[in-house]
């Protein structure tokens, strides 16, 4: 029996599911787990193409494999818009076009009729799958050339499969997609719309809505904050990557701050135990100090509870990668190092990370609102050791 292992050099939560995916593919047509790398007939490698940081460990990763006798299947987004990093002699093959397994391990089962897993190997964790693919234009994201335009999963499938996982009793349900606030753009419909025709919700806090777009969010706030009433939803992540207008144009990220953050104040009014999280980015081409320092200011504005920094990281053949006025890594250090010491003083955890800080405000390890979201310990799990 040939054997294979999968290598995961990737964070991206598309590309776990991927993995798990493909795992289950090669053990239904007969390939078995080898205990490592080196004893493998097949390695998998998956890749993560959302900085250059991750290029290069995935390009690090390949290139200590590859004095292997074992064939090296390259997966993500690596494959398509950083394929020149990859070394001779691996089969490398794009995210949509996964089917390519199929010819590689002459498989009997294809590996498109395999269901995108629903379980995760963490306990009582389950994934939902509504959409794959991003419909947004974004100046410094490479990812969208890997990912293709959204295609998402038809209504009455999301509501059959969203009853299987809760037959499951899980205690966590995260929504998953590259693009989730863009479900239904492609078949008329929309993520509220999604959300109105959900069965009844079993347990308090269940839903991890994660990376909305602030514009789907603006656009579908009514569903959406009907569900939080409902303590429906325990983590909602907003990513506002900038609090100054004219950066987030030069992002071409299309939204009104103002009306972003005051109608994240009506969800913590609508449930003050919900977490909510952003993710920003600091040091994009010709980011003033002034513009670096709104940012600073709609966070302290907001107090969200979760926050993830990230330095700008200029990707290859993006638009941002040829605006003028690149802001130098000494300077990025510079403002990585006051944003945490100003949220620190605004009772805020940090942790560095290689690409850039993650926080986590202190209350919610003290308030007794939080005591019954599952969401509470996971977004301290990655500031401080538990």
């Amino acid at each position: 029996m040939k054997s294979y292992f999968i290598v995961d050099a990737s964070d991206c939560l598309r590309r776990k599911i991927d993995a798990h995916r493909i795992k289950n593919y090669l053990s239904i047509n007969g390939y078995s787990l080898a205990e490592n790398a080196q004893n493998a007939d097949f390695i998998i490698v998956s890749t993560c193409g959302v900085t250059n940081d991750k290029v290069q460990e995935a390009a690090q990763t390949i290139n200590e494999l590859i004095c292997n006798t074992s064939t090296i299947i390259v997966v993500g987004c690596v494959v398509t818009t950083d394929f020149t990093t990859l070394p001779q002699g691996t089969i490398n093959i794009p995210i949509n076009k996964m089917n390519m397994l199929d010819s590689v391990f002459h498989s009997e089962i294809p590996y498109d009729t395999i269901p995108i897993p629903t379980k995760s190997n963490e306990e009582n964790l389950c994934y939902f799958t509504i959409c794959r693919g991003c419909s947004e234009g974004c100046s410094y994201c490479a990812t969208r050339k890997a990912i293709g335009n959204v295609k998402s999963v038809p209504l009455d499938d999301c509501i059959h499969l969203f009853k299987k996982i809760v037959e499951n009793n899980p205690d966590r349900v995260i929504f998953d997609g590259d693009n989730i606030g863009a479900y239904g753009i492609d078949i008329g419909l929309s993520i509220g719309e999604l959300l109105n025709s959900l069965p009844p919700i079993p347990k308090k806090h269940l839903l991890n809505i994660d990376m909305l777009h602030p514009y789907y969010f603006l656009k579908n706030f009514d569903p959406i904050n009907n569900c939080v009433k409902n303590g429906n939803i325990g983590y909602l992540l907003i990513p506002f990557q900038s609090g100054n207008r004219r950066i987030l144009q030069a992002m071409r990220r299309r939204w009104d701050i103002s009306q972003v953050a005051n109608r994240l104040v009506e969800i913590k009014k609508s449930d003050p135990g919900i977490i909510l999280g952003t993710h920003v980015i600091i040091g994009f081409p010709s980011e003033t100090y002034e513009e670096y320092n709104d940012t600073i200011q709609l966070l302290k504005k907001t107090q969200l509870d979760w926050i993830r920094v990230f330095c700008f990281s200029s990707r290859h053949n993006t638009i941002a990668d040829r605006m003028p006025g690149h802001i130098s890594e000494e300077e990025m250090k510079k403002r990585l190092a006051n944003m945490e010491s100003e949220m620190k003083k605004n009772g805020y955890f940090a942790k560095i990370n290689p690409s850039g800080v993650t926080f986590c405000r202190k209350r919610l390890a003290i308030e007794k609102q939080y005591e019954d979201n599952p969401y509470r310990w996971i977004c301290f799990r990655e500031v401080i050791d538990l």
